[in-house]
């Protein structure tokens, strides 16, 4: 587990990416360690994804029981933080970048905390029906274009990666995401 010092330090660094400031890979641990501590950034969005989903299940018209879907989502949750990285990695393989690698996950994973916190003073007000639904749903679509566009930048920087493939890790975190939802909506 990271100390309150290193996730302190990875959060500034991942606002500084999101700021558009290169300095901002300064701020993380790139050790072996460092990497493994990164996926507690998974810990710390839970939290919000477990509202985004409460927002998700008060919106839906499933037939689904919401134990139904609260297990498969947090099934895919939990895959998404080690699928993506896998793929990454067999992907650096290929490209000759496995040396960027770890520095690259551990920018994307402590990442997700920047977008995340962004999305609580919208979710939660629209969740207690304090806020238009619609606008709510607005607001979301635009902070995950914002962040797909803050993940292709930290390719960029990480991996120094060129755009177009930047453009193509963005587009496989998306693949992914959709292929394990479907995959677990599936098997369920």
């Amino acid at each position: 587990m990271p100390s309150s010092q290193e996730i302190s330090a990875s959060i500034y660094g991942a606002w500084r990416l999101a700021l558009i400031d290169r300095s901002g890979m300064n701020w993380f641990n790139h050790t072996e360690e460092g990497f493994w501590h990164s996926f507690f950034a998974a810990i710390l969005v839970a939290p919000v994804f477990a509202l985004a989903l409460a927002f998700h299940l008060l919106g839906s018209t499933t037939d689904d029981s919401v134990g139904h879907v609260v297990t498969t989502q947090a099934i895919s949750y939990g895959l998404g933080w080690i699928v993506f990285p896998l793929a990454v990695l067999l992907v650096c393989r290929l490209m000759k970048l496995t040396d960027f690698f770890a520095s690259y996950i551990i920018a994307f994973n402590w990442s997700h905390v920047v977008p995340a916190v962004l999305m609580v003073p919208i979710i939660l007000p629209a969740t207690l029906g304090l806020f238009p639904r619609g606008m709510a749903e607005f607001a979301i679509v635009a902070i995950t274009f914002a962040a797909f566009a803050y993940r292709w930048f930290i390719a960029r920087v990480a991996l120094g990666a060129n755009g177009l493939t930047a453009a193509a890790l963005v587009i496989l975190e998306v693949q992914i995401t959709l292929l394990i939802d479907a995959g677990v909506r599936q098997v369920s």
